[in-house]
């Protein structure tokens, strides 16, 4: 599986894709804070909705299911605030 970066402002990343409906998003330096914020989108409706979890200072990861709560594969935006 794999994830693609389409875009990217701030801090570098990688995503990964670990399943249908996970990715893993991993800092490329360590957060500087232990407690932020992470905002997700998924879908391009609302058809689809994401959690975060594992969140970490080293990365996160997003969830995409749709309204029957199934994982689907999605596209993802997210944002990470201080």
């Amino acid at each position: 599986p794999s994830a693609t970066i389409l875009s990217s402002q701030g801090t570098s990343f990688t995503a990964a894709k670990a399943g249908t409906g996970i990715y893993n998003i991993t800092f490329n330096s360590a957060h500087p804070k232990i407690a932020f914020l992470v905002l997700a989108n998924c879908g391009t409706s609302n058809a689809y909705f994401c959690t975060v979890a594992n969140i970490t200072s080293n990365g996160i990861s997003i969830k995409a299911y749709n309204t029957s709560g199934a994982a689907v594969d999605s596209p993802i935006i997210f944002t990470v605030f201080l």
